[in-house]
C-alpha cells in the first residue's frame, strides 16, 4: 500500500481504521472518531472471508461481524469495549474450552 499527499489530509487516519477494524482498537484520534459514521472491512482470517460493519455515532461503533461465506452473523456489538473484546475472541489462539482454534460466536467459548 502506498499513498502521498500532503500533511494531515488522512492517510493515516485511513490505517488506523483498518487495523480499528481488524483489532477493536487502534489509534485513532477522538476527533477523527466523531467524524465518522459508518465503516465497513472485509478481510480474511483462517481462509474464511469475515466482514466487519458498523455506525459510529459519536465515535462510538455499533455493529457485527459477519462470515462473508455463510451470511451468519459470528459477533455483534455496541460500544467500545464491546467491539475490543468481539475483535479480541477472533484473534484468540484458542477456545479456553478446546472447542476449535477460534469461536464461530462470540458466546461459543
Amino acid at each position: 500500500m502506498a499513498s502521498t499527499g500532503k500533511n494531515e489530509a488522512g492517510k493515516s487516519s485511513v490505517l488506523e481504521i483498518v487495523l480499528w477494524c481488524l483489532r477493536g482498537r487502534a489509534g485513532l484520534q477522538r476527533d477523527v472518531r466523531s467524524r465518522m459514521r459508518r465503516v465497513r472491512t472485509e478481510f480474511v482470517l483462517d481462509d474464511e472471508p469475515l466482514v466487519v460493519e458498523m455506525t459510529v455515532t459519536g465515535g462510538i461503533p455499533t455493529g457485527s461481524v459477519v462470515s462473508k461465506q455463510t451470511g451468519s452473523e459470528l459477533a455483534s456489538f455496541g460500544g467500545m469495549k464491546a467491539f475490543e473484546e468481539s475483535m479480541d475472541a477472533f484473534r484468540r489462539p484458542a477456545c479456553p474450552r478446546g472447542h476449535r482454534e477460534r469461536p464461530r460466536r462470540l458466546t461459543d467459548c
